[in-house]
């Protein structure tokens, strides 16, 4: 992992003994607690996501976490409860906070590096929670213009992901990606998206949801 990049391999040796291993399936939900000494948690493969619940009960995803990247207990902030579930099969190691902040004490690179990751995933995680109170259209057009700077072009999610990852009905965001698809800037086949026209999304969102006819 590179936040441990360059520490002596005894430290390095005592620190794994201490971190917990787990493999997630599909949809299956991370229990963060019970675990002893609060974990930071690391993501080895897979796509991890991080949700809350609205006051009507539906999930609204906050953050997604890729290889390599990491997250921090099983709230943020403000304390909301976040729940952390696999988006695909997934493996996370938990690597104990106290432990891993001395291991990188003595490197100061490394050490604004694992806080630094960590307080970007807080701020975008409190960004994401305004779509909450957008139109059901608006949501999905952000949601496409996260997912596109988060994994690029391509997005390796069926429409019922990404209504998963919006909080609505798979019905509702078909209904929303149906004119942009047929304007050529989004195209879809069994299990991907692709962005083909990000500025126009960009566009559109700037311009408070209204289509773009160009």
């Amino acid at each position: 992992m590179p936040y441990f990049a360059g520490i002596l391999s005894e430290k390095l040796r005592r620190l794994a003994a201490r971190s917990v291993v787990r493999r997630l399936h599909r949809g299956e939900i991370l229990i963060e607690t019970g675990h002893g000494p609060e974990l930071a948690w690391l993501v080895s493969s897979g796509l991890i996501l991080r949700s809350v619940f609205a006051a009507d009960g539906r999930s609204l995803t906050v953050d997604l976490r890729r290889p390599a990247e990491g997250f921090c207990s099983s709230g943020d902030g403000d304390q909301t409860p976040i729940q952390t579930s696999a988006l695909i099969d997934s493996v996370v190691v938990g690597v104990p906070l106290g432990p891993a902040l001395d291991a990188i004490a003595g490197r100061p690179d490394l050490l604004r590096r694992f806080t630094g990751d960590l307080t970007a995933r807080l701020r975008e995680s409190q960004s994401m929670r305004v779509i909450v109170i957008e139109s059901a259209a608006r949501r999905v057009l952000r949601v496409l213009k996260w997912l596109q700077e988060k994994l690029g072009p391509r997005i390796p999610f069926t429409r019922k992901a990404i209504a998963d990852v919006a909080g609505l009905p798979r019905e509702t965001v078909i209904r929303a990606l149906s004119p942009i698809e047929k304007k050529g800037w989004i195209r879809s086949k069994r299990g991907q998206l692709r962005i083909i026209r990000p500025d126009k999304i960009a566009r559109m969102l700037d311009a408070g949801g209204r289509h773009d006819h160009r």
